[in-house]
C-alpha cells in the first residue's frame, strides 16, 4: 500500500504547493500483516503459516554473571535464541512458520515499503539521518505493533545508511488498561454502551446472518451474535480475558472483541481468519467468494463499529483521548507555545507515531466523519499534517491597549491562523465536512485544509474532559 496518491514528482508538487510548509507529522497506523489471532477453520485453513523468518533473528538479553573484574557492575550481553515451535504430540515446527497473531516478517511485508514511501512524500522536512529528538514513537504493548513500528521507522523511513551509530528506537508503551490507542474495555460506561448497540446490530443483521449460515453450512452451524459454541465446541479454545464474563467484551493478543460466538467461533474474529489467509494467499475454499466476504464485512462492520457511529458518547470515549493529545501537539506547535512543547519534551519533534490496530484506525475516521464503512486494511494509515502558509502575514488580533504596553511574546491567535490541518487516510486526501464551509479552509478553496478553528470545532465535544468519571457512569 503506498502512502501517495501516485508515484511521480507532479503528485508530490500537489501535496506541498508553494508557499505551504510542513510543521508537525502524526501517524496513526495499524500493523502489518500478521497471522490470524487463533486457531479456526481447520483443516480448510493451516494453523502454522510460513510467514515469520524473522524467528532466526531473535536474540535475548541476559545479564553476564562472570565478568572478570569483581569490582565492576554485571554487564548486559545478548545471546542468539532459535525458537522452536512444538505441537502437543511432541512434533517440532521448522523456523519460520508461525501460529497465532504473529506479525508477517517475510518479503511480502508492507511496512518497510510505507516507510520508503512516506518519506518521499515528507519531502525535505524529516531529517536525512535519524535523530531521536525529533521522534515520538508509541505502539500498543503487544509485538505486531512493536514489530511494525520497527520496520515502519528502521527498514522504510532509516534504513542502516541513514542511521547513526548509536541508533536505538525509544518506543512508548502503556499499561493495558490506560491505554488509548484503541477503544479501551477497562471502561465501564464503553462496555454498557457496547452491548446495548450489539442488541441493535443483532436484530438487524439476523436474516443477513442466517443467509451467511446457508450459504456456508459446510463449515459452521450457524451465524449469530448470541449464540453459544455446539455440543462438540471447542469454547477452550477461546482464551479470553477477564471481562469477557463480566461486560460482553473479550481481548485476546491484543485485540478487542464483543464476546460474539459463530458456531464455536467468535464471529466477530472469524472473518480475520478468512481475510488473513486470502492476503497472504493461503488457499481458501471456494464457498468464500466476493459476495460472502462483502456480507461478513457489512455484518462485522456494522457490529464494531455501529455504536461509535451513532454515539458522540461512544466515540468521545473510545478514541477521544488519543484524538485529544493529537490536537494538543497541534495546537501548541501552531500557536507557537514553545514553553509548553519543551516541558512536553517536544519542542524539536517532527513525527509522532501511534502503532495500533484496526480498531484504532476505524473510531478514528469516524471521529472526523470520514469512515468509509470498510475494514482498515493491514498496514492502514492515518495522517495528521499541520501546515503553514507562509505567503500571508499572521492576522493581527484587534486590541485597544497600547501597543507600548503589549507582551512580545508571540500572539497564538495571529501564529494559529496561517495553519491548516490536513489529514490523510492511505492513498487519499480526506474533504472533512466540518471543514467544508467558507471560512473553514484555505482561502485557495482545497476544503482539505482545514483552519485551526475548523479543526478544533470537529474535535470540540469529542474528548472526554474527565475519561474515569465519565467511564464511571453507568446510566
Amino acid at each position: 500500500m503506498s502512502v501517495l496518491p501516485s508515484n511521480d514528482n507532479e503528485a508530490l508538487s500537489s501535496l506541498y504547493p508553494p508557499g505551504l510548509q510542513l510543521r508537525l507529522l502524526q501517524v496513526l497506523h495499524r500493523h502489518g500483516e500478521r497471522t490470524p489471532v487463533r486457531r479456526r477453520l481447520v483443516p480448510w485453513i493451516p494453523p502454522i503459516w510460513n510467514m515469520c523468518a524473522a524467528n532466526d533473528a531473535i536474540f535475548a538479553s541476559i545479564l553476564q554473571f562472570d565478568t572478570p573484574d569483581k569490582g565492576k557492575s554485571k554487564s548486559i550481553t545478548t545471546v542468539p535464541v532459535r525458537k522452536i515451535f512444538q505441537s502437543v504430540n511432541g512434533e517440532s515446527v521448522d523456523m519460520g512458520k508461525a501460529f497465532v497473531a504473529n506479525l508477517r516478517t517475510s518479503a511480502g511485508n508492507p511496512q518497510p515499503r510505507l516507510g520508503h514511501d512516506y518519506a518521499r512524500s515528507t519531502l525535505n522536512f524529516l531529517p536525512r539521518t535519524f535523530d531521536p529528538n525529533q521522534f515520538y514513537l508509541r505502539s500498543t504493548d503487544y509485538a505486531r505493533t512493536q514489530e511494525s513500528i520497527q520496520q515502519l521507522i528502521s527498514a522504510g523511513l532509516y534504513p542502516s545508511q541513514f542511521r547513526p551509530d548509536s541508533f536505538a528506537l525509544k518506543i512508548h508503551t502503556r499499561d493495558l488498561n490506560e491505554d488509548n490507542l484503541f477503544p479501551n474495555p477497562s471502561c465501564a460506561r464503553l462496555r454498557t454502551l457496547a452491548k446495548q448497540f450489539k442488541a441493535v446490530v443483532a436484530a438487524d443483521m439476523d436474516e443477513k446472518m442466517k443467509s451467511i449460515a446457508e450459504r456456508l453450512k459446510g463449515y459452521v452451524k450457524e451465524v449469530t451474535l448470541d449464540s453459544h459454541p455446539s455440543a462438540n465446541g471447542i469454547l477452550g479454545t477461546l482464551m479470553v480475558w477477564k471481562w469477557s464474563v463480566v461486560c460482553g467484551l473479550a481481548v485476546f493478543c491484543g485485540r478487542a472483541f464483543r464476546l460474539t460466538f459463530y458456531g464455536g467461533f467468535l464471529f466477530s474474529t472469524f472473518p480475520d481468519t478468512i481475510f488473513a489467509a486470502k492476503v497472504h494467499g493461503i488457499p481458501i475454499p471456494p464457498e468464500f467468494d466476493d459476495a460472502i466476504f462483502l456480507d461478513l464485512e457489512e455484518v462485522v462492520v456494522k457490529e464494531w463499529f455501529h455504536g461509535p457511529q451513532q454515539s458522540e458518547e461512544m466515540r468521545r470515549l473510545g478514541m477521544g483521548r488519543l484524538m485529544g493529545e493529537i490536537q494538543d501537539r497541534i495546537v501548541r506547535r501552531a500557536e507557537g507555545r514553545t514553553e509548553e512543547e519543551r516541558k512536553a519534551g517536544d519542542d524539536e519533534l517532527k513525527m509522532a507515531v501511534y502503532a495500533g490496530h484496526d480498531t484504532s484506525i476505524a473510531p478514528m475516521l469516524i471521529l472526523l466523519d470520514a469512515f468509509d464503512n470498510k475494514w482498515p486494511p493491514f498496514s492502514s494509515i492515518i495522517i495528521f499534517e499541520l501546515l503553514q502558509d507562509t505567503t500571508v502575514p499572521p492576522k493581527k488580533t484587534s486590541s485597544w491597549f497600547p501597543a507600548i504596553f503589549a507582551s512580545k511574546k508571540p500572539d497564538p491567535v495571529a501564529s494559529a491562523s496561517t495553519h491548516y490541518v490536513r489529514v490523510r487516510y492511505n492513498d487519499r486526501i480526506l474533504r472533512l465536512p466540518g471543514c467544508a464551509a467558507l471560512g473553514a479552509h484555505h482561502a485557495s478553496e482545497d476544503t482539505s485544509l482545514c483552519t485551526m478553528d475548523a479543526f478544533r470545532k470537529i474535535v470540540e465535544g469529542q474528548v472526554p474532559k474527565n475519561y474515569i468519571e465519565e467511564c464511571g457512569v453507568q446510566q
